[in-house]
Parts: C-alpha cells; structure tokens; sequence
C-alpha cells in the first residue's frame, strides 16, 4: 500500500511538474540530478540576499521616494508663485482722435504674485509626512516579514542536513555492521534468526529515514533558492498599492 501511494505521490508531482513548465504533455520519465548529492548553500547569506533582493521590497522602498517626493511637492505649494506674462497682440479699439482707425499691434507684460496668508498648505503637508513615515515604516514590516518568512526554511534545511549526514555517515554504517555481524553469528551457529531479521529491520528504517532526510533537505534548499518564485500559474494579482487624496490648495480640493 505505501509503495502504491508512492508511486502515484510520484506521478501527480511529476504531472504538476510539467504543468508549471508548460509542458503538460511531457512523458513520465526520471528526473536528472543525484538525490545524496546535496546542495551546499550558506544559510544565512541565503536569508540575508532573500530579504535584500525580493521585489516586494523593492516596491516598498520606492514607495518611500514617491511619499517623500509628495512631501516635498506638499512644501513648495506655500511658496509664492511670481506669474510672468509678456507678448504681442492686435487691438482692434478704434482710437479716439481717428475713429475709422483700430488701435492696431501693441506688445504687453503683465506680472502677479499670490502670497498665502492664510493657508500654508499645512494639511497636506502633515498628511505627506504621515505617508512618508508610513512607507518608512512598511519597509521595516516587509523586512521582518520577508526575514520571519525565510529564517524557518533555512533552520529547516540546516536540521535536514545535519540529519541526512548523521544518518549516512554514522547510523547506517553502524546498522550495516551489526546485521552484518549477527549474519555471520547466525551463520556460524551462534546467533538466532529473528535477531538478524531485527538487525535487518532496524538498518532498512534507518534508510527510509535518511531518504526522507534528504527529501527534507531539496526541498529547503530549493524553497530558500526559489523564494520568490511560486504562483506560477496563477492570475497576476494588483499590487495592493493603497491610494492616497491629497487636498490641492489651488484647485478647491481635488483628489489625486
């Protein structure tokens, strides 16, 4: 019964497998690569380049620059404008002296400044400063989220592969050399039977063991590798990106 679920444990991977490559036709067959051939990788660099290149940080950190350039846009708006306005244009007045003739060409320049004395813009600049330092502050969240995420798969495959060394370098030669010895002592007439069938039994859990250990260990190793690769055929979700109203002080409070 174990080997039949196994085997379709197998199969169903195997097919999920070519599904995610796009290939969902491919024919069963083995996969390249040695199972006790482990991967060497350094945990903690692991980690560290998990939480330093993923793109949900990325975007985080560029939320901080486009709040901090809210903030700044939010501070120039106190600061008065000098409006400049200069050029030429056709005046089609009759002058008074000659009244069949238009006044004609005729340059201009006019000059204006608007000087808050009132409103300093302080509410959208309290508000800018508000989501700068929520964008600060979501950076640290995705920091330790990403961090709180990663640390348990790398103690995983640590774990796993202190195991899986144990058992190959240590446990299963031992268990080797005691069935070894209790067949020869049952050879030789000296041991009884079901001792042997016991040393037996015990060296082939111990290989179930260290083949579980090592499919403990590729899967850590690969999930701490590919962390931010899953969802393949899933739909492409929005980013959650949460919109922000700012109160335009020169157009009577409109929404960005």
């Amino acid at each position: 019964m174990d080997y039949e679920t196994a085997q379709r444990e197998y199969l169903g991977a195997f097919h999920s497998l070519a599904s995610v490559a796009g290939k969902s036709d491919l024919p069963v067959s083995p996969l390249q690569g040695e199972l006790e051939k482990l991967p060497d990788l350094n945990a903690e660099e692991m980690v560290e380049r998990i939480v330093s290149e993923s793109p949900t940080l990325m975007r985080a950190v560029q939320e901080v620059a486009v709040a901090q350039a809210r903030l700044k846009d939010a501070k120039r708006e106190s600061v008065p404008d000098l409006q400049l306005r200069a050029g030429e244009q056709y005046n089609g007045e009759h002058v008074s002296t000659n009244p069949i003739k238009s006044a004609g060409a005729q340059s201009f320049m006019t000059a204006g400044i608007s000087i808050p004395l009132w409103n300093r813009n302080q509410g959208n600049i309290e508000a800018s400063k508000a989501e700068a330092e929520r964008a600060e502050q979501a950076v640290t969240q995705k920091r330790l989220g990403l961090r709180n995420l990663a640390l348990p798969l790398a103690q995983s495959y640590l774990s796993a592969k202190f195991e899986a060394e144990r058992y190959k370098n240590q446990l299963i030669p031992r268990a080797t050399r005691a069935y070894e010895l209790y067949l020869e002592k049952y050879q030789s007439m000296a041991q009884a039977y079901p001792q042997v069938l016991v040393s037996q039994r015990t060296l082939f859990q111990l290989q179930i063991s260290y083949v579980n250990a090592l499919n403990r260990t590729w899967r850590s190793a690969l999930a701490l590798e590919n962390f931010t690769l899953s969802g393949g055929l899933d739909s492409p979700m929005s980013s959650g990106a949460p919109a922000s109203g700012i109160n335009l002080p020169n157009s009577g409070g409109a929404t960005e």
